[in-house]
């Protein structure tokens, strides 16, 4: 007997599954025609996260024009609060704006998935 994950691939690969690796919310939104074009995409969003977010280098020493990018990365955000509630004891009053700068993230992700989805007969 097969398993779930052989039989149905794009449904592992739809919830991130692939290669045992946790996948982002850009792999709900569109289908990939071949599994080297998801190992793409994640390339072009993993890496801009990692180097811009603050993550690897201190965000304010990089330049204007990498802050503003790093800005409307999810992941800068979260950072922000992690770092906050882990590392300085932060109080949730200051961290209210990273938390809605998540939420405005979470709300354009789940609209544009819905406008997306389509359901099918087959």
């Amino acid at each position: 007997m097969s398993h779930l994950w052989e039989t149905h691939g794009s449904f592992s690969s739809r919830l991130g599954l692939r290669d045992g690796q946790p996948g982002t919310w850009l792999h709900f939104l569109h289908d990939r025609p071949h599994p080297d074009a998801g190992h793409a995409a994640d390339f072009f969003f993993f890496l801009p996260s990692i180097l811009l977010s603050g993550f690897m280098f201190p965000f304010r020493g990089m330049p204007g024009w990498a802050q503003t990018i790093g800005e409307v990365l999810p992941l800068t955000h979260f950072l922000r609060i992690v770092r906050g509630v882990m590392l300085k004891d932060t109080s949730l009053a200051q961290l209210q704006s990273p938390i809605i700068a998540l939420c405005i993230f979470t709300v354009s992700a789940v609209c544009v998935a819905m406008l997306r989805y389509r359901r099918t007969l087959d």
